[in-house]
């Protein structure tokens, strides 16, 4: 099952120089960055075409299109396995088995392979499918098709298929913090789901890239194409491009991200800056996969080049996660907001909460304590000017990734009200004095936007704003209002009106 989130009208990626100031950056600076020591190269005991790799249950596992897989405890010795003939290309473990997917459709192989050890091999009547990508969280399975396909399981051997269309190319899923997360290569799009069942679309805004990989880690998804764009997001609403970084292969360990990419390796917190951690002794290949595991960063190439470094740190003391949301009240020139506590605190309690709110020309930083109150108050602020909040929360080894950005926008306290404007050729409406959002994590309650003779819908923020950008309608004076229910009552706004050129 598919949904598309109304999210309030808008669809935004905002650049990382842009958002990310001066003062975020000084508050992530503390986040202590593991040691990656020289790297050692081998190659795997076969000539199979390897195409995806493993750390799970204290083994590597290799696996590959062909007939052989291989497994190691150590990275250093290797064990080799014959296996049914196949398009072997992604690979998951949970609820206490490996299970292996086919990037081949053909009907006279097999599509699914599973093993209890990550050794030895069993054929499977798998669903049919070019499946490109395989995760595990929330006691499920979640598999991405090249052929635009979505399907889950709970054993590994009975799927359901909750979604497809063919028009899409999924090339890779992750799970983190209680939400999985895909990426297309055809659209550029991104598709969540706080189950694995129901999907929502986010779409990578105005970027229209082929996304090739997304990581989880620090609480932040990490896409990632051919040529080295790089996006991340905590929800998947609003994404943060950051310099290109060309990858060929990325995994999450020890606090940070690995990206390798040639001969070069590199690891970041988030999305950049990235930091070279030398280069890959081995020859110059393709590298189609990389791992962490046993307090080693491993990579994988076709050919069978297996390069590992040892890391070194505090990899068992954790940052918390982001918030888990951003809300708080409007007023006339000033922003309120609430202080949500993380998913995850970390490896040590919460001690702080930095905010911050800018609108590309100017910014400003809140550092508020730590309890449910609104107790960060961002005065000086332009009425009906629309800004972008986040949030980060501290422990003790330093700041969390930031929130995905908020819009609100200040008008002083009223009744419900719909603002127009004509900007760079469309409608830009600002729906304000929603009082009556329903409880969830982003409000439920469907506003009806008029405009002229045509309605539009949106969901409003947990500010209680909804902000849209509409095409033109027919030249003109045209009448906007809104309306909607809320806990049994109805909102209806005054009317207001844009003159359309």
């Amino acid at each position: 099952m598919l949904t598309f989130i109304l999210r309030f009208g808008v669809s935004l990626l905002l650049a990382a120089s842009s958002w990310i100031g001066a003062g975020t950056a000084q508050a992530r600076a503390a986040l202590p960055t593991p040691s990656v020591h020289a790297w050692s190269s081998l190659a795997l005991p076969s000539t199979t075409t390897w195409t995806n790799l493993l750390y799970a249950e204290g083994r590597w596992v290799a696996i590959g299109s062909g007939s052989v897989f291989a497994s190691s405890v150590n990275g250093s010795q290797w064990t080799t396995r014959t296996v049914p003939t196949g398009d072997w290309r992604s690979i998951a473990f949970g609820n206490g088995h490996f299970v292996v997917l086919s990037g081949d459709d053909a009907s006279n192989n097999p599509t699914e392979l599973l093993s209890s050890n990550g050794v030895d091999w069993r054929a499977a009547p798998g669903p049919g499918g070019s499946w490109s990508s395989l995760t595990f969280g929330l006691g499920r399975f979640v598999g991405v098709s090249a052929q635009g396909q979505l399907m889950t399981s709970t054993t590994g051997r009975n799927w359901t298929v909750t979604w497809h269309a063919i028009s899409f190319n999924f090339t890779s899923v992750a799970f983190g913090d209680g939400e999985f997360m895909a990426v297309d290569q055809l659209h550029g799009d991104a598709l969540l789901s706080f189950n694995g069942l129901v999907w929502s679309f986010c779409p990578i805004a105005s970027l229209g890239e082929a996304w090739l990989r997304i990581t989880y880690g620090n609480g932040d998804f990490l896409a990632s194409d051919a040529a080295g764009v790089v996006a991340t997001t905590m929800r998947g609403y609003f994404w943060a491009r950051h310099p290109a970084h060309p990858s060929s292969a990325q995994t999450f360990g020890c606090n940070t991200f690995l990206s390798v990419d040639g001969q070069r390796a590199s690891v970041a917190p988030y999305g950049g800056p990235w930091r070279s951690v030398g280069s890959l002794p081995g020859p110059l290949v393709t590298w189609v996969s990389a791992a962490y595991g046993d307090g080693h960063f491993a990579v994988l190439s076709d050919t069978g080049s297996f390069d590992q470094a040892a890391v070194t740190g505090s990899c068992r003391e954790t940052l918390p996660t982001p918030p888990q949301q951003v809300s708080g009240n409007v007023e006339s020139g000033q922003v309120w907001t609430y202080q949500h506590p993380p998913a995850q605190p970390g490896s040590s309690p919460v001690a702080s909460y930095l905010v911050t709110i800018k609108n590309g020309h100017t910014s400003a930083h809140c550092a508020a304590p730590v309890y449910y109150e609104p107790n960060c108050i961002i005065k000086g602020l332009v009425n009906h000017e629309v800004y972008y909040v986040s949030t980060q929360v501290r422990n003790s080894l330093g700041f969390s990734a930031p929130t995905d950005p908020q819009f609100v926008i200040p008008v002083p306290v009223g009744a419900l009200a719909v603002r127009g404007q004509v900007v760079q050729g469309a409608l830009v409406l600002q729906v304000t004095g929603i009082a009556a959002n329903a409880l969830g994590f982003y409000p439920v309650t469907t506003v009806y936007v008029h405009v002229g003779s045509s309605v539009d819908t949106c969901r409003p923020s947990p500010f209680g704003q909804c902000l849209l950008t509409l095409p033109l309608p027919s030249a003109g004076r045209q009448a906007l209002y809104a309306t909607y229910v809320g806990y049994g009552h109805s909102y209806t706004s005054a009317t207001s009106f844009v003159s359309i050129p």
